[in-house]
């Protein structure tokens, strides 16, 4: 009996042997499964530049600022992008871009 746990515990020690890939490095470059490819070593190529951020002014509007029950005076609201980044009851500079 006490020879077939030993035998037992080789096996299990072999098989863990037999599975690993040598040196204790288990990554590799080749694909396991089929139908997907191995992973690039190659860098990705740089990403895009991003496009410009299209400035917008809206001039002479009334705000809800959902505190009040009244709206606010004319006030001119610029807006880039999809962020609102300057309120105010005095005109919004204009932006001068290269030309």
């Amino acid at each position: 009996m006490r020879a077939f746990g030993l035998l037992a515990s080789m096996a299990v020690v072999l098989a863990s042997v037999a599975c690993s890939t040598g040196d204790g490095d288990t990554s590799s470059t080749e694909s396991t499964e089929p139908g997907h490819p191995a992973e690039s070593t190659q860098a990705a190529p740089p990403a895009p530049p991003a496009p410009a951020t299209a400035v917008t002014d809206f001039r002479n509007v009334k705000i809800f600022d959902g505190h009040s029950d009244r709206l606010s005076a004319p006030s001119n609201v610029r807006v880039k992008g999809n962020r609102i980044q300057r309120i105010s009851t005095e005109r919004c500079p204009t932006s001068r871009g290269p030309r």
